[in-house]
């Protein structure tokens, strides 16, 4: 049996080697308290049998923070402008809304976009997956 595949000749199973989470709230927000929060959460995650993988990335912010900080989170996290002017309409990846952080509740829910992805016949169809709901560092590598 070849390295990350299972019995079945052509599945690959994901697993997550390790998830970190970095607070990014700004000065003068009121942190988690306060309804005011976002947090920076990376899943490193790879087939089975590798010793390192791929970079998930998510921010998972309050809608009050994504409120009050409307300019940053538009023009600096991937988020592509559809309509532009007062009715501005933009599109993106790899924010995630709640309105209380639950550290537990955001790993399940890694755990469980990741379950969801695997098994597929190649490593790429897997980290494709995982990447529509997430920034994946190799998500533009080919364009």
């Amino acid at each position: 049996m070849s390295e990350g595949r299972s019995s079945r000749t052509g599945d690959v199973h994901a697993v997550i080697h390790d998830i970190e989470v970095f607070d990014i709230h700004e000065p003068g927000d009121s942190g988690t308290e306060g309804g005011c929060f976002c947090y920076e959460v990376t899943a490193t995650v790879g087939h089975v049998g590798s010793r390192g993988g791929d970079h998930f990335i998510v921010r998972v912010c309050s809608p009050k923070y994504v409120a009050n900080h409307w300019q940053e989170v538009k023009g600096m996290w991937g988020l592509v402008p559809m309509v532009k002017g007062d009715g501005e309409v933009v599109s993106g990846t790899g924010l995630w809304l709640t309105e209380q952080w639950d550290e537990d509740a955001v790993t399940e829910a890694i755990r469980a976009l990741v379950a969801r992805s695997s098994p597929g016949s190649t490593w790429a169809e897997i980290g494709a997956r995982i990447g529509r709901s997430t920034t994946w560092e190799f998500e533009y590598y080919r364009d």
